[in-house]
């Protein structure tokens, strides 16, 4: 899947657990604290840009 950080996104939406999006990703749960560090800092990122916007 090329896409893990938005399948993960989504996932989380729609209130899975971490260890059921790992084992359905087939990741590691180290991997998932890395793609979630990464969703936040995006998120982050989007809002922030956002802000400069209004």
């Amino acid at each position: 899947m090329k896409n893990i950080p938005l399948a993960i996104y989504q996932m989380k939406l729609n209130e899975y657990t971490n260890i059921e999006i790992a084992d359905a990703l087939r990741i590691s749960d180290e991997e998932l604290c890395k793609q979630m560090e990464r969703i936040n800092r995006d998120k982050q990122a989007f809002e922030r840009r956002n802000q400069l916007e209004l």
